[in-house]
């Protein structure tokens, strides 16, 4: 049985059938192809020293899913993001039952900062980041001074949220967002600026201000691509999906949660483009490089070119919601990247339990 850890609310949303973003049709026809019980469960299923939980399994046989209390499973690949105390349990208990997890992942491992140093400290792959600085008022003005044009964003945010575009324009400065009032553009002076920045991110050690990329264009709207890469079976790193992801004309935001649109990789390139090679070849390596801190599996990386076809690290999703490949109608590439990470697991399974094959 391989578990799949959720969030509480996705679990009742699975539990439902109204799961935006958990397709569970593709881990049934998974769980029949490899003749291999699939459990969804969640932390509020889990009972303190308790052999067993509350999981939705669902049976390789008849494809249906039930309600039921199991033993722990023994692989487990997490699609929640944990809380430090659930993450201290999570080791704890995985070290008590000698259990097996992928994609382990609280705020540390999810910290887009963290990232960002990280592969700083790779020559090869420094000259693809964005200029990205912590927030705070000396910071700001330095990348203004420096770039004109700069987004501030969480740290470990997620569909987009709490994203600022700040441009200089003369002794002024632009704040283009999404949450404030009329969702429009409004100046400010330096100082007030300053006070605005206080307001929103009152909590500035938890936010990155970083250079914004002059994207290239589709459309006369700025896109990027979502990648996916993931370990396969063979335990290499694979390039298993690639999307286009389209803001609204004017917009600077490409999240699909914000409104932005998708396009199949190949309505914009071919897989034989050079471009389109180093995309592949740049994110194998990116995620290699992040894999040496971070125990992943599985990686959704936002990459971005300028107009002169240089490509540019965004930023790296530990729990990629494949959302784009869905509003891009490639059902192959949602279902492929879905099921990647359980056959990386049921390889290692069989490897590790040879009863198994």
């Amino acid at each position: 049985m391989i578990g799949i850890l959720v969030n509480t609310r996705l679990f009742k949303q699975v539990i439902n059938g109204d799961a935006t973003f958990e397709n569970l049709s593709f881990y049934q026809h998974f769980s029949h192809q490899n003749q291999v019980p699939v459990c969804f469960y969640c932390m509020y299923g889990v009972r303190p020293n308790q052999p067993d939980l509350l999981g939705y399994v669902i049976d390789p046989i008849s494809d249906a899913a039930f309600l039921q209390n199991i033993l722990w499973p023994q692989y487990n690949y997490c699609r929640a993001v944990l809380s430090i105390q659930n993450r201290y349990f999570i080791e704890k208990t995985k070290a008590e039952r000698g259990l097996h997890f992928f994609q382990l992942q609280s705020g540390e491992e999810r910290n887009k900062w963290k990232h960002i140093t990280l592969l700083r400290q790779n020559p090869a792959l420094a000259k693809h980041l964005p200029d990205t600085v912590l927030l705070n008022g000396k910071n700001l003005s330095l990348m203004l001074q420096k770039h004109g044009e700069v987004v501030v964003k969480p740290v470990a945010g997620t569909n987009g949220k709490r994203i600022t575009l700040i441009k200089k324009d003369g002794e002024s400065y632009r704040v283009k967002s999404k949450e404030l009032i009329l969702m429009g553009v409004k100046d400010f002076s330096f100082d007030e600026l300053v006070k605005f920045i206080e307001r929103r991110y009152h909590r500035p050690h938890l936010f990155l201000v970083q250079e914004r990329v002059r994207s290239d264009t589709f459309q006369d709207r700025i896109y990027d691509c979502r990648i996916s890469v993931q370990k396969v079976e063979t335990e290499e790193w694979k390039v298993t999906g690639k999307v286009i992801r389209l803001a609204q004309p004017g917009d600077f935001i490409t999240n699909i949660h914000q409104g932005a649109d998708a396009l199949p990789f190949q309505a914009l390139f071919t897989e034989e483009m050079p471009v389109a090679r180093e995309l592949n070849r740049l994110s194998v390596e990116i995620a290699r490089e992040l894999a040496k801190y971070i125990p992943v599996i599985d990686l959704g990386l936002d990459m971005m070119l300028d107009h002169n076809q240089q490509i540019w690290f965004i930023e790296s999703n530990l729990r990629d919601q494949r959302l784009a490949y869905k509003a891009a109608n490639d059902y192959d590439a949602w279902y492929r990247t879905t099921i990647t990470p359980l056959s990386f697991i049921l390889a290692k399974m069989k490897k590790e339990q040879p009863i198994l094959s």
